[in-house]
């Protein structure tokens, strides 16, 4: 009795012609029967390679596959141990087809499957892109996507540490589903998610306006509000350095809410904010009018109160010299303050303060009587007293000339104190002055004597004594033609005392003897 090796599985013995039917295993595959030589051509599966063949033994070496690595080899059993890379995992074997059922890992999905040339069309995840195929060695090189550098590769385990950027912060990972929970920066928020195309819209902030998108860098660049201006990046914290306007001063930050408190300007007062709008309503000063705001360029344009005049602007340092009013002078300015000190001209004098509207009541001296306010020009019509009449007035130097009526003199003008010390004439005797009313008591001489006052005209109304008769006045030069009694013969009058000598008649021409007296 024959013992057959466990490689020849008799299928049918025939009686009659004493052939013997072997059943080859599914490893070999018969390719040529030669009848003269009696030999088999087999072909073998391509998983086999024979690597070596030794005549002297027999024997056939073979060339795994580097998908298979063998564990262990038991020669009682003739069984080969093979351990499976860690890519395939049997999923179901069946004895009775001999095939075996691998779970491909959730990365690599089935595309198309060639029965004819036994080759699998596997779709890559759109995170792995194929660099190079390097035919000789079978490695496949990916290019990973910029979101990912790897910080380590461990040849042991085979697993790769990869870096996340710091915009990727781990919030928790489900080690059921391979999902990784990412807490995204407050800066971004999502808007919606497509699952069809695995995009993510994002909804940027306010701040960041999109200028330009580069395709073939992937980036973006951003146009930011003028109120930030860039002073320094530096590449490796990824930080910027921002140079905020001398508008804003940082009063306190809050490392732990990440705001930071500004300090506004005393120019600037809030009136209002609205929260839904993140907009803060500013209420200017009285000083600033606004004119015009230009959309496109964000720039307000102020008018100015006709009090201030622009001198110079300095672009480098961002100041205004403004020329005050020659009415303005400044006695003194507060830097604690920033408080200024003006002297008034002596001639207003601060009635009284309005703390409520700002406004001063100024009292103006006697001398200027108010005869009408233009409100659309802002003038006013001042009505001079009948003593001074305007001469000239020079624009250039803003002065008036005034022409005195003839009664009065100048004698001395004292620039220090800047009074005018007047000549009266000789007409005019001074009895008294009063200093609170300002008034002059004039004492007139006994050839005039008062006979009327008029109020409404200020005309004074003399009556003449007998012995003097009008004969004619002259209004241009002011002159009045006296005519003398008979009586009175003018012999001859001296321009230098004024005096006048008179001829007196013969009847009374006196003798140098002494009167007779009567006995």
């Amino acid at each position: 009795m024959f013992k057959l090796p466990n490689l020849l599985v008799i299928s049918n013995v025939s009686q009659s012609s004493g052939c013997i039917l072997f059943k080859l295993p599914s490893l070999l595959v018969i390719s040529n029967v030669c009848q003269s030589s009696g030999c088999i051509l087999f072909k073998l599966p391509s998983l086999l390679v024979i690597s070596n063949v030794s005549q002297s033994s027999g024997c056939i070496l073979f060339k795994l596959p580097s998908l298979l690595m063998i564990s262990n080899v038991c020669q009682s059993t003739g069984c080969i141990l093979f351990k499976l890379p860690s890519l395939l995992m049997i999923s179901n074997v069946s004895q009775s087809t001999g095939c075996i059922m691998f779970k491909l890992p959730s990365l690599l999905v089935i595309s198309n499957i060639s029965q004819s040339t036994g080759c699998i069309l596997f779709k890559l995840p759109s995170l792995l892109v194929i660099s190079n195929v390097s035919q000789s060695t079978g490695c496949i090189m990916f290019k990973l996507p910029s979101l990912l550098v790897i910080s380590n590769i461990s040849q042991s385990t085979g697993c790769i540490l990869f870096k996340l950027p710091s915009l990727l912060v781990i919030s928790n990972v489900s080690q059921s589903t391979g999902c990784i929970l990412f807490k995204l920066p407050s800066l971004l928020m999502i808007s919606n998610i497509s699952q069809s195309t695995g995009w993510i819209l994002f909804k940027l902030p306010s701040l960041l306006v999109i200028s330009n998108i580069s395709q073939s860098t992937g980036c973006i660049m951003f146009k930011l509000p003028s109120l930030l201006v860039i002073s320094n990046a530096s590449q490796s914290t990824g930080c910027l350095l921002f140079k905020l306007p001398s508008l804003l001063v940082i009063s306190n930050v809050s490392q732990s809410t990440g705001c930071i408190l500004f300090k506004l300007p005393s120019l600037l007062m809030i009136s209002n904010d609205s929260q839904s709008t993140a907009c803060i309503l500013f209420k200017l000063p009285s000083l600033l009018v606004i004119s015009n705001v230009s959309q496109s360029t964000g720039c307000l344009l102020f008018k100015l109160s006709s009090l201030l005049m622009i001198s110079n602007i300095s672009q480098s340092s961002g100041c205004i010299m403004f020329k005050l009013p020659s009415l303005l002078v400044i006695s003194n300015v507060s830097q604690s303050t920033g408080c200024l000190l003006f002297k008034l001209p002596s001639l207003l004098m601060i009635s009284n303060v309005s703390q409520s509207s700002g406004c001063l009541l100024l009292k103006l001296p006697s001398l200027l009587v108010i005869s009408n306010v233009c409100q659309s020009t802002g003038c006013i019509l001042f009505k001079l007293p009948s003593l001074l009449m305007i001469s000239n007035v020079s624009q250039s130097s803003g002065c008036i000339l005034f022409k005195l009526p003839s009664l009065l003199v100048i004698s001395n003008v004292s620039q220090s104190t800047g009074c005018i010390l007047f000549k009266l004439p000789s007409l005019l005797m001074i009895s008294n002055v009063s200093q609170s009313t300002g008034c002059i008591l004039f004492k007139l001489p006994s050839l005039l004597v008062f006979s009327n006052v008029s109020q409404s005209s200020g005309c004074i109304l003399f009556k003449l004594p007998s012995l003097l008769m009008i004969s004619n006045v002259c209004q241009s030069s002011g002159c009045i033609l006296f005519k003398l009694p008979s009586l009175l013969v003018i012999s001859n009058d001296s321009q230098s005392t004024g005096c006048i000598l008179f001829k007196l008649p013969s009847i009374h021409q006196g003798t140098n003897q002494p009167c007779p007296v009567s006995s």
